[in-house]
Parts: structure tokens; C-alpha cells; sequence
């Protein structure tokens, strides 16, 4: 439902502005305005995910790859 009214204000704005005398400055304001909401809200969903990774703890004495050290010659 916020999408609808975002996307009415931003229409209304667009209308305005196509309404002064340039329409492709109208449907651009229209554009910014609607993706710049939806990147918003977009961003704001990515935050609070990010807070919920754990990341593991890797044992330092362990060898992660599992190969051997190369020997001195």
C-alpha cells in the first residue's frame, strides 16, 4: 500500500513538471522519485539482514587446506 502512495505523489510531482512545459523532465522526476523510494526501502531490508550473520571461528592450528608444508632442501 505505501507503493501506491508513493507512486501517486510521485505522479502528481511528474504531472506538475510535464505540466510546466517538459514532459521527459516529468516522467525522470517520476522515475527518481518511485526507484529512489523502492531502493530505500531496499537498503533498509539489507541492513537488518546483515545484522543477523555470524560468522564462524576458524581454529588457527589447523591446517584450513589440508596440504602439507613443503619441505626444506
Amino acid at each position: 500500500m505505501k507503493y501506491v502512495i508513493v507512486a501517486g505523489i510521485s505522479l502528481i510531482v511528474a504531472v506538475l513538471a510535464g505540466a510546466m512545459g517538459n514532459v521527459l523532465s516529468g516522467i525522470l522526476i517520476f522515475i527518481l522519485l518511485f526507484g529512489g523510494y523502492i531502493l530505500l526501502n531496499v537498503t533498509k531490508v539489507m541492513k537488518s539482514d546483515t545484522d543477523k550473520v555470524v560468522v564462524p571461528q576458524v581454529n588457527k592450528t589447523q591446517n584450513p587446506t589440508g596440504s602439507v608444508p613443503p619441505k626444506d632442501n
